[in-house]
């Protein structure tokens, strides 16, 4: 006979007498089942015409030596196909006179795949036969996982997606996704004979959180890992919305994990089509079910140089721990092991890894800063290209001045916060030395600059003037960034948070305002009577003695990840409630329902907020623009940005009322063009009033989006406009005789003032009434008169009323800048 086969460990291997020893070197580290040795064949052997009675003939000896077999159960024949040919088992039971498990597919044979032998296999599993019996299925796995009791052995379809099985689990795809095969990333995902991994993603789009969750009802497991196969599936935004479907805390690694021959497991942040992004610190994490902090459950190992300090923190390992390193979800935190740990660390981000220095109120020496060098150093490439530094806590003086750092992230990060932390250089006087350097170099915003930002309520003749029309969405300006010391990408250069000094509400601001890029030049710098696209109030003209800041304009893109994990952050339990409000309108409207975009829940969810009540309500928001002020919600304004954007758009009349006489909508002339530097509501129901109205205000609107979708129960159907829409005067209107008031009913007001809004490109540089006016002004006047015959009903909630009579300010034109020719600079 041309076999042989021999004992390897706790296995047996099949193969030619003239093949070496290993061939089979899953066999060193494959589970084992007491009583139930598993039998493998090489590839060479499972060629050879064996017959049933030589494989029993070999196998009887090795498996009559008590000593190592004490009591035989069953063999596992883990040999490709077998199963299809019955007599061929029923020989070996009979020669053994043992059961028989054999597999009709091809195993999987990699490290942690328990030997998989089920769908994807080319097969359904293994299945065990007695001798004269047919086969009958017994699993899907060697040795058979707890929780493969009374699981579905076969794909099945639920809500949109299929629930395909593999060795750890189930991966989650959506129903036109190529199927997974043994070569993919997912078959080695290594099982866990405590609970199932749901793998989600891979190839094709990513299932969204409520098609996952439906999954895990279906399959009703008591514990489960998610594993995302995809980068949008770690982020904080989707792990929240799964755990607020499921009413329970999630469990989930931090990316794709992988078996090795040790049993350690590895695991990757997937990149774009199942590239490797990087490998993070925090490894498994709990997403509460409230959708509050996360929490590191198991860390990787630290890297060269480094040893344990705890379960999830490390220390140098030629050192004795008076420097430690916290590894939290959103990457790492170094800090004096004296100073008191993280509080409120940032979620997990599958984009990059953080490494913070220090802690809130720590002073920052050159101990901390070369334990972070000496980490940045020893890192591999993948994680090394990944890391954005920030400086939480506070630099001591004699690092900004005295130290040397070599990594070019700690040098970036540093320099970022002295530029904006030393104190201006003052002459004996008191006063600035004149050999200074202007303010703007320094990264600060001058003082007249500043004020010269905020939008101011006036009254003029009319709009005015022409040139370059660009503006700051207000609220949200920080410091200008100049262009000498703009770093040319702030991720690659290792700083992507502000410094210590810049509050979170800035980021937001950064991440929705940039200037005037390149190729728009023609729009940033028009011919006489054009106008740009997108503008609000430009500013008034500054201070001779100041120097002008950045010309920025509203950006109006869709929201970052990073974007939209900092506002589900920082709204806590109000984004949960609105994430829960967005699932039911999506099911009930599937016009709101975006294929194959995770964004788009949390930008609904930044809408709601806006309608609310809360921190991020309509109120709030808008004051804090009109006040050149941050925002209260670190993330919203892109967010809402983003959200209104995808919402409907209303084409017909709406309505807006002024409760005061010096409201600058009641005086402005025919042509004058008015503006709200915030977001604007109106009344898509044109039948209501509010107490004590002293004037309606029609609108024709270009670019209004409808709510009523999305909102539901509200006492009126609201339209909504973005920040800084620009509304032309078209008529005011007055009643010579209003009827008597029937009492106890509400009455219309005698005054009203018919507007239109400007299309983004459109001029507003004429006070003189256009064609198209008059066609508008024509449509407004027989919505007015129907409305003054109609029965009214009175708005009561004091959140619309706010909403709804809110006075606007008037465009005006704004001062042409000397940077206005500079290189653009955007801030992420």
């Amino acid at each position: 006979m041309s076999l042989t086969a021999q004992w390897h460990g706790s296995h047996i291997l099949v193969r030619h007498r003239d093949e070496p020893g290993w061939t089979r070197a899953f066999l060193t580290w494959a589970p084992t089942v007491r009583g139930e040795p598993l039998v493998v064949a090489s590839e060479r052997a499972e060629g050879e015409p064996v017959t049933g009675t030589e494989l029993g003939a070999m196998l009887r000896p090795l498996l009559s030596d008590r000593e190592r077999t004490p009591e035989v159960k069953a063999v596992w024949l883990g040999i490709a196909g077998l199963a299809g040919d019955p007599e061929r088992v029923w020989t070996v039971c009979r020669e053994l006179d043992v059961e028989v498990l054999a597999p009709d597919g091809t195993p999987v044979m990699k490290p942690g795949a328990a030997l998989y032998a089920g769908p994807g296999t080319g097969g359904t599993g293994w299945y065990r036969f007695r001798a004269g019996l047919p086969g009958r299925p017994a699993a899907s796995r060697y040795p058979p996982p707890r929780w493969e009791v009374g699981s579905p052995t076969e794909p099945v379809n639920v809500n949109g997606v299929v629930a395909m099985p593999i060795p750890a689990g189930w991966v989650v795809r959506h129903r036109w996704a190529p199927v997974p095969t043994p070569e993919d990333d997912v078959f080695t995902v290594p099982v866990d004979h405590r609970f199932p991994k749901i793998v989600v993603g891979g190839a094709g789009p990513v299932p969204e959180p409520t098609q996952v969750a439906a999954v895990v009802e279906y399959l009703r497991p008591d514990r489960f890992l998610v594993v995302p196969a995809s980068p949008e599936a770690a982020t904080h935004v989707w792990q929240a919305e799964l755990a607020v479907s499921l009413r329970r805390e999630i469990v989930f690694s931090a990316g794709i994990q992988s078996g090795s021959t040790t049993g350690l497991v590895s695991t990757f942040v997937p990149g774009s089509a199942g590239a490797r992004r990087f490998r993070p610190w925090a490894t498994v994490i709990r997403q509460p079910a409230g959708g509050g902090d996360q929490e590191v459950l198991e860390a990787a190992a630290p890297p060269a140089g480094w040893v344990r300090h705890g379960p999830r923190s490390y220390r140098c390992a030629d050192e004795d721990g008076r420097i430690v390193v916290d590894v939290v979800p959103s990457g790492v935190v170094i800090r004096r092991a004296t100073a008191s740990r993280t509080s409120q660390p940032l979620p997990f981000d599958p984009e990059r890894w953080t490494l913070d220095l220090g802690v809130t109120g720590e002073r920052i020496g050159s101990p901390v800063l070369r334990a972070a060098e000496r980490l940045l150093t020893g890192l591999d490439a993948e994680r090394r290209a990944s890391v954005r530094v920030r400086v939480v806590g506070t630099l001591e003086e004699s690092v900004r001045t005295g130290l040397t750092l070599t990594t070019t992230e700690l040098r970036d990060a540093v320099a970022a916060v002295t530029v904006r932390a030393e104190p201006p250089h003052r002459s004996e006087a008191g006063t600035e030395a004149p050999d200074s350097p202007p303010a703007s170099s320094r990264g600060e915003v001058p003082s007249g600059a500043a004020a010269s930002l905020i939008p101011v309520p006036t009254v003029s003749s009319g709009p005015v003037g022409s040139g370059s029309l660009v503006e700051e969405l207000p609220g949200l300006r920080k410091e200008a960034v100049p262009e000498s010391v703009a770093p040319e990408n702030p991720i690659e250069a290792g700083v992507s948070e502000p410094p210590v000094g810049e509050t979170d509400s800035a980021r937001a601001a950064a991440s929705v305002v940039a200037s005037v890029p390149p190729d728009k030049a023609s729009a940033a710098d028009p011919p006489t009577g054009e106008a740009t696209a997108d503008l609000a109030l430009s500013e008034p003209e500054p201070a001779e003695s100041a120097t002008p800041p950045e010309e920025p304009v509203v950006v109006d893109r869709p929201s970052t990840p990073a974007e939209r994990t900092r506002f589900a952050t920082a709204a806590g339990e109000q984004f949960t409630e609105a994430l829960a409000a967005t699932n039911a309108s999506m099911a009930t409207w599937p016009s709101l329902r975006q294929e194959n975009d995770h964004g788009v829940k949390t930008d609904y969810a930044a809408v709601l907020l806006y309608f609310g009540t809360g921190d991020g309500a309509a109120t709030r928001v808008n004051h804090a623009m009109r006040a050149g002020e941050d925002t209260p919600l670190d993330g919203h304004v892109p967010c809402l940005v983003s959200g209104i954007r995808r919402l409907p758009i209303h084409r017909r009349p709406v309505l807006r009322q002024g409760l005061t006489e010096d409201a600058i909508e009641r005086h402005g002339k025919p042509g004058t063009v008015l503006v709200e530097p915030g977001f604007l509501s109106a009344s898509m129901d044109l039948d209501v009033t509010v107490s004590d109205a002293l004037f309606d205000v029609l609108i024709w609107p270009n670019s209004a989006r409808r709510t009523t979708e999305l909102l539901r129960g509200e006492p009126i159907n609201e339209a909504i406009f973005m920040a800084g829409a620009r509304f032309k005067a078209l008529a005011f209107r007055a009643m010579d005789d209003p009827p008597e008031p029937e009492p106890g009913k509400p009455v219309v007001p005698r005054k009203a003032v018919l507007l239109r809004e400007l299309a983004p490109q459109e001029s507003s540089d004429s006070t003189e009434l256009t064609d198209r006016d008059l066609t508008v002004l024509t449509k407004l006047d027989r919505e007015l008169a129907r409305r003054r015959q109609a029965a009214l009903r009175a708005v009561e909630d004091t959140g619309v009323i706010s909403r709804l009579t809110a006075p606007l300010l008037e465009w005006r034109a704004p001062v042409a800048s000397p940077n206005r020719d500079r290189a653009p600079v955007e801030i992420t």
